[in-house]
Formats: C-alpha cells, structure tokens, sequence
C-alpha cells in the first residue's frame, strides 16, 4: 500500500505543470462526450492530436459553445493540447 502510494507519488511528480493544468482544462471540458482518456464514446470520437496547435484548431472549430474561443483562452488550450500529447505519447496509464 505504502509502496504504491510512493509510486502515485513519484508519478505525479515526473509530470509537468502545464500537462497537470491541461488535465484538469480537458476533464472539466471535454471528458464528458471524448471520454477520461480521450479514447472516445458513443457520443464523442477519440481525440489523437499531432501537435498543440492541432488541438487548439479543433477546439476553435468545435459545435460546443462551452468551447468557443471566449470561453476558453490561448494558453488554456495549449494546456489541453499537452496534456492530450502526454497522454498518447507516454506509457502513462490514464
């Protein structure tokens, strides 16, 4: 128990500030139809982003309102978008 705690710990630690941001960015905003690890649901596709700017793009083109770019700023999207890149680009178990 205490050596997964570490585990958790040592995790959490390796990740940077803008990917831990982005996380919280992408669960608040996009989990709900695209799914916790971005794999997708029946509502939603899978989001498999080549680059930061891809996300920002999608996001700007995206139907949801709660999406526009108003609602969300520049640097916020980047957070989403580094977030989305360590998630498919690490073995990070999401």
């Amino acid at each position: 128990m205490v050596a997964a705690l570490v585990l958790v710990l040592l995790l959490a630690a390796c990740v940077p500030g803008g990917v831990r941001e982005g996380e919280k960015l992408y669960l608040r905003h996009c989990a709900s139809c695209h799914g916790p690890s971005a794999r997708g649901t029946e509502i939603a596709p899978p989001i498999h982003p080549n680059s930061r700017k891809e996300v920002a793009e999608r996001v700007r083109q995206h139907p949801n309102p709660a999406l526009s770019p108003e609602a969300l700023a520049d640097a916020q999207l980047r957070q989403i978008g580094e977030f989305l890149l360590y998630l498919h680009t690490t073995s990070h178990p999401h």
